[in-house]
């Protein structure tokens, strides 16, 4: 019988914990729970979506990209900035509560130089290019080294 007991209380436990859980959208690190937001309605939504704020979006990014030589890509400058800036614009919303999880990851940036008989070249560097510095000789090749016989000689 005190099995039996034991056995109701935990369930009785169990769907109260489920329940809670359930109900509860938003838990904070309070033990009182926020009250739950209203669910989005497509329609709703859709009225605010107005092309000249999406234009406006896409030309910010732009700019963050031209902080880093025309990229955004993770780890660079133009990144961070992109981030930052959609991670302010949802908290503006009051609709999301957004955190920043940092990782680890390998990000290189670097600048190219091309030259050839003293003549300055147009170059880019490769973003998670290599770095380092090649001095070699310039070799014409035929069909501009596409094919395998145009360079077999050379391997």
């Amino acid at each position: 019988m005190c099995l039996f007991h034991t056995m109701k209380i935990s369930t009785v436990t169990t769907l109260l914990v489920i329940t809670t859980l359930s109900t509860a959208q938003d838990v904070g690190t309070s033990t009182s729970l926020r009250p739950p937001k209203p669910l989005v309605d497509s329609d709703g939504l859709q009225s605010t979506i107005h092309s000249k704020n999406l234009l406006n979006h896409a030309n910010q990014f732009v700019k963050f990209a031209q902080i880093s030589n025309g990229t955004r890509a993770f780890g660079s400058a133009g990144h961070n900035a992109t981030v930052a800036y959609i991670k302010k614009l949802l908290d503006k919303t009051g609709y999301y509560d957004t955190v920043l999880q940092t990782f680890p990851y390998l990000y290189s940036s670097g600048t190219a130089q091309l030259s050839a008989n003293g003549t300055s070249y147009t170059s880019g560097w490769f973003t998670y290019g290599p770095a380092g510095d090649v001095t070699a000789p310039l070799v014409v090749v035929n069909n501009l080294g596409c094919e395998l016989v145009s360079v077999a000689s050379m391997l």
